[in-house]
């Protein structure tokens, strides 16, 4: 089975966990275990999809430059002066907002770091970060426009004009 397939079928059975743990089943392996994720919460600071991805990947889960350049299909330079731009950077983390609230608990989720996007959409280069980033959350996770621009301090003009940019690219490849 080839990498794209595997990442296809694991990312299928994360959905089908994330839905089971949703609904109060328990079962032994959980997504995050069976594949690799990242906390929404990650992008929702002062960063840009790619900054907070790398910063993530480097500060949090270790990884070295190389192997986040060759996982995400990015160049080392790319990734390497990202890396080096985001350590300039002050982090600055939001607050929870009341509307951010108010769409997790009608999602049935106590934070933004529970819902996790599994790191495997952004191994192509098909579309940018942040495209599969809210290609990702309308499709599987089924939120609206308005809602993932909440979640991401976003204006919901800009995820609808990733969603179509992603749509044009998705159909123009197809």
């Amino acid at each position: 089975m080839n990498r794209l397939l595997k990442d296809k079928a694991l990312l299928e059975l994360a959905v089908l966990f994330e839905e089971l743990k949703r609904r109060g089943i328990k079962i032994g392996a959980m997504p995050s275990e069976i594949i690799e994720t990242i906390p929404l919460s990650q992008f929702d600071q002062d960063l840009g999809p790619l900054e907070s991805l790398v910063f993530y990947l480097h500060h949090d889960k270790k990884q070295p430059i190389e192997k986040i350049a060759h996982d995400l299909l990015r160049h080392y330079q790319t990734i390497w002066t990202t890396h080096r731009l985001v350590a300039k950077k002050p982090k600055v983390e939001y607050p929870l907002t009341d509307k951010e609230k108010k769409i997790l608990k009608n999602m049935d989720i106590a934070s933004k770091a529970g819902i996790l996007i599994p790191l495997n959409i952004f191994y192509s280069r098909k579309l940018s970060i942040f495209e599969s980033l809210v290609k990702y959350l309308r499709e599987n996770l089924g939120l609206n426009y308005h809602n993932i621009g909440v979640l991401l301090h976003r204006d919901e003009r800009t995820i609808w004009t990733m969603a179509k940019r992603a749509e044009i690219k998705l159909n123009a490849k197809a």
